[in-house]
């Protein structure tokens, strides 16, 4: 074993155990904006902004029917012991900003619409609703919160009425997501929608954007959401009381994990699955990754494979970390048709290698660590 393997098997030594093979896929930034067409990609790219090799840029978009309606198609041809499909937790996002009328309104103020509204606007989105309410209803695709938006829309509305050319491009494209690496413009990601940097006012609006993002999620999809991600796993811990007082349970946070505390200073967190906080929330720990359409992973199946492999060794759930941008063909079918390809080589390999494994949902897994 090497040492890397052996300091993932250290890390995994505390935290919720179970003698249960369950895998879970929990799938960020559903619902969110990405890139509009790829005609728009083209016209940023000719105005001098350079997407390079940005995956996000190229490849992610809103969810569009055949994205959700292939995925569906691989995730049912699939069934574990139990007779249970495989379940994708998306991590959803149940707003996008509704740029009519913020421009309207001369940037003065922030308006935000549900994605199932945006969704209206896209090619081939016209059944978004009711694709969700299927997967919902098969348990193959049971949405959780993101946040209200994947935005920090207070420091993208002060970037509009400023001196941000490139920002303000993207605005007459309905997109925002120029990554800070990317740019040719002095600022931070619009995508850290918790990031702290000011004053405790700053933690109040914030707060009240969570509120928000409950309630629609609620709205939307009929039930309370129980488990939350912060957009880039950024959020100070003040949040925690809002998230408890709006039901939600699970709170997303990496092994290691950076709390901003105002100005450019943070604190670290250690922490582990099944961890409990004062509000008697769960820390969720994801031990797993899959991001098929990441150049870094030369082999993703393979090293998928072998961090579920560690965490069964350790008797833990396999939690599976992804992004949509892996699964997602409005702007390349060809990429979702590899990313689909690739994750049911990954779903055959599991099978093969531990046949009595269980599929759950984060919800699912949540209530089995309840009652465990």
């Amino acid at each position: 074993m090497s040492s890397k393997d052996l300091l993932k098997r250290i890390l995994n030594i505390p935290g919720f155990k179970t003698h249960k093979k369950i895998i879970v896929f929990t799938v960020d930034d559903y619902g969110s904006i990405r890139m509009p067409s790829r005609k728009v990609y083209k016209e940023l790219e000719n105005k001098g902004i350079a997407f390079g090799d940005c995956r996000f840029s190229k490849y992610d978009a809103l969810e569009s029917n055949t994205d959700l309606e292939e995925l569906f198609n691989v995730l049912v041809s699939k069934k574990d012991i139990n007779g249970n499909h495989p379940v994708f937790t998306p991590v959803t996002c149940p707003a996008n900003p509704n740029f009519n009328k913020i421009e309207l309104n001369r940037f003065e103020k922030y308006y935000y619409e549900s994605f199932i509204e945006t969704a209206k606007k896209y090619d081939d989105h016209n059944a978004i609703d009711k694709l969700y309410k299927k997967g919902i209803d098969l348990n193959i695709f049971v949405p959780e919160l993101h946040h209200r938006e994947h935005l920090d829309h207070i420091k993208w509305m002060e970037d509009l009425r400023g001196d941000f050319a490139e920002t303000k491009l993207a605005f007459a494209q309905e997109m925002y997501s120029i990554h800070p690496t990317i740019t040719n413009e002095q600022k931070s990601s619009y995508q850290e929608a918790l990031s702290y940097k000011r004053d405790e006012k700053q933690i109040q609006h914030q707060a009240q954007t969570i509120r928000e993002g409950c309630q629609i999620f609620e709205e939307l999809f009929g039930y309370k959401s129980i488990y939350f991600t912060p957009p880039n796993g950024i959020m100070s811990y003040k949040h925690l009381s809002t998230l408890s007082e709006s039901g939600i349970k699970l709170v997303d946070v990496s092994r290691i994990n950076k709390e901003p505390i105002g100005g450019n200073r943070n604190k670290w967190h250690l922490h582990y699955l099944g961890q409990k906080n004062k509000y008697n929330q769960i820390f969720f720990v994801r031990n797993c990754v899959f991001e098929p359409n990441n150049e870094i992973f030369i082999d993703p199946i393979s090293k998928c494979i072998k961090m579920i492999s560690l965490a069964f060794k350790s008797r833990q759930p396999a939690i599976i970390s992804s992004h949509r941008v892996n699964f997602s063909g409005y702007l390349y079918p060809e990429n979702r048709n590899a990313g689909l390809k690739e994750l049911k080589t990954l779903l055959n390999k599991i099978q093969k290698h531990w046949p009595d494994v269980e599929f759950m949902s984060v919800r699912q897994l949540f209530a089995l660590m309840e009652n465990e």
